[in-house]
């Protein structure tokens, strides 16, 4: 018989189960199994196998998996994962400030295979969700907080006449959400920006952010909101009726020592619309490795991704995340190679500033297309340092416009051009090579390349005659110091 913490704990979690995004995971004949003592203090965990999870390729185990989740959102502790292979034919939705530990990858492997094509459930593991589709997702953070006024570039916001009093504390999250009037994001939905409060100021409505304000528009009737993004179990907004879906940004949680692999065509294995959030010790495989929108803050450590699509896409406003000793391979045949991309850094829809050290892509394919993206696309303020970016799929292995600065990295183009720089961008100490022959180059500064410096290269053309060189177009001021051919 269960004691009453627990019988507590049961009732409210038949109450989640039964109405949010778990529904009809359980039947009433089959008792929910739980934990044998309640987790008292933030550092214990739960293990999956005590939710039903098998762990044994067989079955599906998303219902449990999510269950577990779902128990370690409300009882502030881990989640555990121990050595199997996790079949699930459905999302796994990640809750904000829960820690998931797998035996490590390799030994812990979650396998999607949902015959279902839509991003709810081909999806593996969602930390975090917006957009048509994700209506597995559940939300957890307020409603929104009106705003009267932002300017673009600005540090602080103002809160309408009727939210001024509104109880924000420094170090709260929040989400800007509205019309993006100078980006493509025009949902209204969309959290546009992701920010953490340094002073509020609720005599005069203003709140002052760390990171710079987009300018937002009313859309489709709805004024811009502010939304608080750590403010615990708060209910749900349900269906947004423009997208289909529901919006959940994942804030503070981390995930450790698993792979991930999604079997569906057209989706990642990981989806990310998440802020202050760890990723180490992962494997994917799939579609992508990493697609995100919007990502915020966030940090990847040692992470390996198989792709046969995309490695890495930051979306949406994502800015300042760290990627630290990453490897991302391109495997197998790409059905839609026109589309196809290495990491990239998308600057249409306003991500910037994030930094990757000691990384590699390795962007190999018989597939080349003109169409294609880059290897490595890099914009505004991001930074690329050491590791190798080798690409034979694209016309290009390196694009660094708008302040990117790409330095110590091997850049092996095996056709194509290696490296375009664009203006006060920065390439320097690369070993950069061109196996194509000409007319590839080695380093182009193309006609926006006003304020580019190109320092301590070196370049060649491995096994030609006439070594790889650097290309300025006519009229463009750039600094060259200090480099070398062979």
């Amino acid at each position: 018989m269960l004691g009453d913490a627990q019988e507590v704990a049961r009732r409210q979690f038949l109450i989640v189960v039964s109405s949010g995004a778990l529904a009809g995971t359980f039947v009433a004949d089959r008792p929910l199994q739980l934990p044998q003592a309640l987790p008292e203090t933030p550092s214990q965990s739960v293990n999956v196998k005590a939710f039903g999870a098998r762990g044994d390729g067989t079955g599906d185990d998303s219902g449990a998996i999510n269950a577990a989740l779902e128990f370690a959102y409300r009882h502030s502790v881990a989640v555990v994962i121990p050595p199997g292979r996790y079949r699930t034919v459905s999302g796994i939705v990640h809750k904000s400030g829960v820690t998931v530990r797998g035996a490590g990858a390799g030994s812990t492997t979650i396998v999607n295979m949902s015959p279902i094509r839509n991003m709810a459930q081909a999806v593996a593991w969602h930390l975090g969700t917006y957009g048509p589709g994700n209506a597995a997702s559940s939300v957890h953070r307020e409603p929104g907080i009106i705003i009267e006024d932002t300017a673009e570039g600005s540090t602080s916001v103002k809160l309408s006449d009727q939210a001024a009093g509104a109880q924000l504390a420094p170090g709260d999250l929040v989400s800007l959400e509205g019309g993006n009037v100078n980006k493509s994001v025009e949902s209204p939905r969309t959290p546009n920006a992701v920010a953490r409060i340094i002073r509020s100021e609720p005599a005069t409505g203003l709140v002052f952010l760390d990171g710079r304000a987009p300018k937002l528009a009313t859309v489709e009737g709805r004024r811009p909101v502010l939304r608080r993004l750590n403010s615990g179990l708060v209910p749900s907004l349900g269906p947004d009726a423009a997208s289909g879906g529901t919006a959940h940004l994942t804030v503070r949680a981390a995930l450790s020592g698993v792979t991930i692999i999604s079997a569906a065509e057209g989706y990642p294995p990981i989806n990310l619309a998440c802020a202050e959030t760890t990723i180490s010790d992962v494997q994917t495989e799939g579609w992508t490795s990493l697609s995100g929108n919007p990502v915020v803050r966030c940090v990847f450590k040692n992470i390996v991704g198989l792709y046969n699509h995309g490695a890495v896409e930051l979306a949406y406003m994502s800015h300042d995340n760290q990627f630290e000793n990453c490897q991302w391979t391109r495997t197998g045949r790409d059905p839609s190679p026109g589309t196809s991309f290495g990491v990239w850094v998308n600057p249409s829809e306003g991500a910037r500033d994030s930094s990757f050290t000691n990384c590699s892509v390795s962007d190999m394919t018989e597939q080349m297309t003109e169409a294609a993206l880059p290897a490595l696309e890099l914009h505004a303020g991001c930074r690329w340092a050491g590791g190798t970016v080798a690409s034979s799929r694209s016309r290009l292995a390196v694009l660094a416009y708008s302040g990117a600065v790409v330095e110590g990295t091997t850049i092996v183009a095996h056709r194509g051009n290696a490296v375009e720089i664009g203006g006060n961008s920065i390439v320097s100490g690369c070993k950069v090579e061109t196996l194509g022959g000409p007319p590839a180059k080695g380093i182009h500064v193309s006609k926006w390349g006003r304020g580019a410096r190109v320092s301590g290269n070196v370049l060649g053309r491995t096994g030609a005659r006439t070594p790889s060189d650097t290309i300025i177009d006519e009229g463009v001021q750039t600094t060259l110091l200090n480099n070398e051919t062979y």
